[in-house]
């Protein structure tokens, strides 16, 4: 999914600001990162003077049960290792 507005885009510092720790720009961004997470997805954020754009990209096949287990999946150790 693509989202594209030709605003005024975020302000370079708080971008950064975003970008470094996803801190200083509301609850809506963070919001958005979460829902995608739960999904096992994938997201991006593009700002300037001449708009914002965010890609949000999530498997078809996902659930919020399977993208949990594949997180869990991931952080488990290997059995034997």
């Amino acid at each position: 999914m693509l989202v594209r507005d030709y605003g005024e885009g975020f302000p370079k510092d708080m971008l950064a600001n975003f970008e470094a720790n996803g801190s200083q720009v509301g609850v809506g961004l963070a919001g958005i990162s979460e829902r995608v997470m739960e999904f096992g997805g994938k997201w991006g954020l593009k700002s300037s003077s001449a708009g914002t754009e965010i890609t949000v990209r999530i498997p078809l096949s996902a659930t919020p049960d399977v993208a949990r287990e594949q997180r869990h999946r991931q952080h488990d150790p290997i059995p034997g290792d």
